[in-house]
């Protein structure tokens, strides 16, 4: 095994260890150590640098068998980006807790392009569906990569959209050797081949509850703004909306009727001070400066 595939298997290993905190892994490699140190350090050490004992625990119990499974399978299947890799992308770098590492299947090279995630309901209205799947390709054909979740309806209506005129990112809440939900694994498969699949969990990992607010942070975070489609108030996409305020991202959000409850939470957000869109040309031109930079 090469020095770097040595590297390589600690920084698989850090994402075996979520949802422990950024923060406390680069504390660590600024301050204390490298990756390996970490991994051998006694509980003591551990403990003078403020890992909690449940942290300390999986820190000693990691499954190095595992782990060099996981390397074998993605050195011929897969790309790994760790946090202080060149292919890691910035704007996913500046916001708080940033994954560690970043796991691939697809272009990894769509990950420095401009982003636009559309996001809104699972069980979207026949127009909501249909709305979102032309926004997606209008935007794809100016050159945009249209990022989303893999989820069932709006999530589904971008990635297909995107799809039909560019790119788009598939940001999963699991692990990349499984597809949630099993409907979209056709849909999965043409990412992978036209864009991207991305996690942050370990290879094998099941779409746990705790995961999808995790990977919620990392959509949002990856792309310069969202457009929210249908969404209903405390859903899941007003979360990443809400995500995407803090990290200083530009929200979109369609109106729709006042009698129609997927309508209220974009509403919501308009009011927040979303821009309401009409069309794609709304959303370009607001986005225009970030795009020429």
């Amino acid at each position: 095994m090469t020095a770097a595939s040595k590297q390589l298997r600690y920084w698989l290993a850090s994402t075996h260890l979520l949802p422990m905190r950024t923060t406390k892994f680069l504390h660590w490699l600024q301050h204390v150590g490298d990756l390996p140190s970490l991994f051998g350090a006694t509980a003591k050490q551990l403990n003078q640098a403020a890992f909690t004992a449940a942290e300390i625990t999986k820190i000693k119990r990691v499954n190095w068998a595992t782990i060099a499974l996981e390397q074998q399978w993605y050195a011929k299947h897969g790309t790994i980006i760790t946090i202080n890799d060149s292919l890691y992308p910035q704007l996913l770098q500046e916001i708080a807790e940033p994954p560690l590492v970043l796991y691939v299947c697809g272009n990894p090279a769509l990950l420095a392009q401009p982003q636009l995630a559309i996001i809104g309901s699972h069980h979207p209205s026949a127009t909501g569906y249909s709305t979102a799947k032309n926004f997606a390709q209008e935007l794809a054909k100016t050159g945009l990569v249209i990022t989303s979740g893999l989820g069932l309806g709006i999530d589904t209506a971008g990635h297909y959209g995107a799809l039909a005129m560019g790119k788009t990112i598939a940001v999963l809440g699991h692990g990349l050797k499984t597809i949630y939900p099993a409907v979209n694994n056709q849909l999965a498969q043409a990412i992978s081949r036209n864009g991207a699949l991305v996690s942050s969990f370990p290879l094998t990992s099941d779409p746990l509850a705790w995961h999808f607010p995790y990977r919620n942070r990392i959509i949002s975070g990856l792309s310069i703004g969202i457009l929210v489609v249908e969404a209903t108030v405390g859903s899941g996409a007003l979360t990443i909306a809400k995500h995407a305020l803090e990290q200083n991202r530009e929200i979109f959000a369609i109106p729709g009727s006042i009698q129609q409850p997927l309508a209220r939470g974009c509403h919501h957000l308009i009011r927040q001070g979303a821009k309401l869109v009409e069309c794609t040309q709304d959303i370009l031109t607001e986005l225009s400066p970030l795009l020429n930079r």
